[in-house]
């Protein structure tokens, strides 16, 4: 009876959890994540020149909380996250006088705070560096869009046990990159234009839609949020619908038309659409935006972020909230 019950209240629990967690997010303040590489807009719980990974939420992308500082030098060039994990490409950065080390890939999981050391991503004989990263969830695979290397601009595989890049394919533009839920891969480039790239064939892509922002300034970040569909870009450009040449990263939602999952996207489509949600941060280079999502869609229990549990005295009941 006691095992019974104490399933009973789990699953009760979490189902009101999750039913309030889809309610938030319809309202729009479930929060996304990403690493700020510097940040003039500063953070709510960090001094002026913190750095590192933070939190902030759609209705108020602003407001960073920093929930993982990184100091001693260390830059981040490109990060992704799988489920609350994240996966970061960082580097030494000791003096204007040399150039940026490649330092060993490591991975940080939002929830837990546990930081690993994973191996190197860059044997350090090459000038490679990736510009940003995703994560394909239809192939499970790591992805990094990655410039300046001998073998020319590609997109690599990341191995997320021993943090080595593999090239997949050579790109002939590029400088974002996002997977959406059925494998397809796209990319923003410097002209300011969204293109579907064919990851069976290099130097492959095609323009499917034209932004008014050209001239990628910073480091900066795409990604899909697989609850909506909508993809979501952490933008820094010289040009751009606001006039600031660069000086602020803007939350720039795109909506894409509804096809079919083994369909490609055209130019020709019709529902291409874009919104400025608000400012990340000013002077601010982010990067490795990751977007907790709901599989089933708004409507769909979300999973629980704060649980607790206390028994009873005779143990023949818990009670979970």
């Amino acid at each position: 009876m006691k095992k019974f019950l104490t399933i009973f209240a789990v699953a009760s629990g979490l189902l009101c959890c999750g039913t309030l967690q889809a309610e938030a997010m319809e309202n729009g303040n479930r929060p996304f994540y990403g690493f700020f590489l510097s940040n003039a807009g500063d953070f709510t719980n960090a001094k002026a020149g913190s750095y590192g990974f933070a939190r902030q939420t759609f209705d108020a992308p602003g407001l960073n909380e920093l929930i993982h500082p990184i100091t001693g030098n260390i830059g981040v060039y490109a990060a992704t996250a799988i489920d609350g994990v994240y996966y970061a490409a960082p580097y030494l950065f000791e003096s204007s006088m040399s150039m940026p080390v490649p330092q060993p890939m490591f991975s940080y999981n939002i929830y837990t705070g546990l930081v690993t050391t994973l191996g190197d991503w860059s044997d350090k004989t090459t000038d490679l560096k990736p510009s940003d990263m995703t994560y394909d969830r239809k192939n499970d695979r790591l992805l990094a869009i990655c410039y300046g290397s001998t073998q020319g601009a590609g997109i690599y595989e990341v191995n997320r046990e021993t943090g080595a890049m593999k090239l997949l394919r050579k790109v002939d533009q590029g400088g974002v990159i996002a997977a959406d839920a059925f494998g397809r891969v796209f990319s923003i480039n410097h002209q300011g234009q969204l293109s579907q790239i064919d990851m069976t064939k290099d130097n492959t892509s095609h323009v499917i839609y034209q932004l008014p922002f050209a001239y990628l300034s910073s480091n900066q970040s795409l990604e899909f949020d697989l609850t909506s569909n909508k993809l979501y870009w952490a933008s820094n450009t010289l040009e751009n619908p606001n006039a600031d040449n660069a000086a602020s990263t803007w939350l720039v939602e795109i909506s894409l038309p509804t096809i079919a999952p083994t369909a490609d996207y055209t130019a020709d489509l019709k529902g291409y659409d874009f919104e400025i949600l608000g400012e990340i941060g000013r002077n601010a280079r982010f990067q490795g935006m990751f977007i907790p999502y709901a599989t089933g869609g708004f409507d769909a229990p979300g999973f629980a972020t704060d649980t607790k549990s206390e028994s009873s005295a005779d143990g023949t009941y818990v009670t979970l909230s």
